[in-house]
């Protein structure tokens, strides 16, 4: 039965935070968002799941799950021998939201808000593929309400296209090329739609891009 989950708030070093290891470009920028939930080890279809973080800065991003159709799970990167995105950026887990059910398609929205000692900013969110997207009939689409993707860093062999203006992204593998992941930014985002074709296993991460000035911000 849906439910409201009310995981518990969060800081670095639990699980969250900046990557400790792995070569990615912006390892002291991204703070990631882990989604340990304490006893909740599953997110079910209808459920709406709050979680928040607060950065050693005064930062404090906060997020909701909703209409979410298939079950969730909070996903370590690199329990997979194909993912790539703890190659990049590891020593943060787990920061996946992966399909419980293999071969369900999850849907779902993400919310976000963040506040900087208090007084509301827009979120700055980077999107990652957390999994492998190499079964053929896998892919991720991914929309924002915010600035039109970037990416920012990748590694392996990975089909990305941009559309809707370069708000949506869909993601899957190139044919027989084994894995890979891919690293998308977009600012003043307060929703991201998650669509999931997962043959097997697919999961995505979610981090806030931490290092741009908010020093005029009173």
């Amino acid at each position: 039965q849906a439910a409201v989950i009310n995981c518990p708030s969060e800081a670095g070093g639990s699980g969250s935070g900046y990557a400790s290891s792995g070569t990615g470009l912006y390892k002291n920028d991204i703070f990631w968002l882990g989604w340990s939930c304490g006893a909740t080890t599953l997110f079910n279809p209808g459920d709406t799941v709050n979680k928040s973080w607060t950065l050693a800065n005064g930062l404090q991003i906060n997020a909701q799950i909703t209409n979410l159709t298939a079950a969730l799970f909070p996903y370590n990167t690199g329990n997979w021998s194909g993912d790539m995105l703890d190659d990049l950026y590891g020593g943060v887990n787990p920061i996946g939201l992966n399909d419980f059910n293999s071969g369900q398609d999850p849907t779902y929205t993400i919310s976000f808000t963040a506040n900087l000692n208090g007084t509301s900013i827009l979120a700055d969110i980077v999107a990652a593929e957390a999994e492998d997207t190499g079964h053929f009939d896998e892919s991720a689409t991914w929309t924002t309400d915010g600035s039109a993707w970037q990416p920012i860093d990748a590694l392996g062999a990975l089909s990305a296209q941009f559309t809707n203006g370069g708000k949506t992204v869909f993601m899957s593998n190139d044919p027989d090329a084994g894995g890979g992941t891919l690293l998308a930014f977009s600012r003043g985002v307060s929703n991201i739609v998650v669509d999931m074709k997962a043959g097997g296993r697919e999961a995505l991460a979610f981090g806030i891009f931490s290092s741009f000035d908010y020093g005029d911000i009173k």
